[in-house]
């Protein structure tokens, strides 16, 4: 019986506790009608993004907009993920190309398993900014790579 009561006891706490709590405006477990703030989202990622081993290669094509780049690179293990050219820079570099580091999000958490592994970003690029620019720096961990207009 005194167990019973000990139960009792504490479950009116807790929800004496939870009722306060909420009465001050907290929230239990987050309020989830909010949209996540995709900007804080953003800077998480890119404090965990880093560099891609390699570039294997470069597509640029042309759109009706502008131009289309993809690269495609190399990563050290499994698990790499939200791969993103992040400019380097927003205006153009002295010698006329559009600059960007191809970084990606390492595994997190987790013996990874050995690669490498191929990996692959794309960019749109508007035919005002490639009229600007005479091509575009690609950066990896292990160098460059250039593609022309």
């Amino acid at each position: 019986m005194a167990a019973v009561s000990a139960r009792r006891g504490r479950a009116a706490v807790l929800t004496a506790a939870l009722a306060a709590s909420i009465a001050a405006g907290c929230t239990v477990g987050g309020n989830l009608s909010d949209p996540p703030d995709p900007a804080l989202a953003q800077r998480y990622l890119d404090g965990l993004r880093a560099p891609v081993a390699q570039i294997e290669a470069m597509e640029l094509g042309r759109t009706r907009d502008g131009f289309a780049l993809s690269v495609f690179g190399r990563v050290p293990t499994v698990g790499w993920s939200a791969p993103q050219l992040r400019p380097r820079d927003p205006a153009v570099s002295a010698d006329g190309m559009l600059e960007y580091d191809f970084v990606a999000v390492p595994p997190q958490g987790v013996e990874p398993r050995p690669g490498p592994v191929r990996i692959r970003a794309d960019r749109a690029f508007p035919a005002d900014a490639a009229a600007q620019a005479r091509g575009v720096r690609i950066w990896s961990a292990e160098g460059a790579a250039e593609g022309l207009f």
